[in-house]
């Protein structure tokens, strides 16, 4: 469970676009979340690839949003400076066919 220690909400960077099956004519809307190299912290708990999830503050969420230049746009994508902090959740969060919406999940295992 990783969070900013105050708990405010922080934004990815993703790409959305609909996908459009060719067979079928079918569209789905799909994304993928944008990752970077991981941040001192990050990098422990992601220790094989060493990524992170791109973080977007609040101050260049127009900017991620409206912006074409790709310069300004690769400026954003780097390694998450603020505060974060984490902890271990219990194995069923991550689990398939499990219900994973639990309260709990900001609990730390003890």
């Amino acid at each position: 469970f990783i969070y900013k220690e105050n708990h405010e909400v922080f934004t990815l960077g993703i790409l959305y676009n609909t996908w459009k099956n060719q067979d079928s004519g079918d569209s789905y809307p799909t994304f993928t979340i944008i990752t970077v190299e991981a941040n001192e912290l990050l990098a422990k708990i992601h220790n094989e690839k060493k990524r992170m999830p791109l973080i977007i503050e609040p101050k260049d969420w127009d900017k991620w949003l409206n912006s074409t230049n790709e310069e300004e746009i690769k400026s954003m994508m780097k390694p998450y400076d603020g505060e974060l902090k984490y902890h271990q959740v219990y194995r069923v969060t991550g689990a398939r066919g499990e219900d994973t919406n639990r309260p709990d999940i900001q609990d730390p295992i003890s």
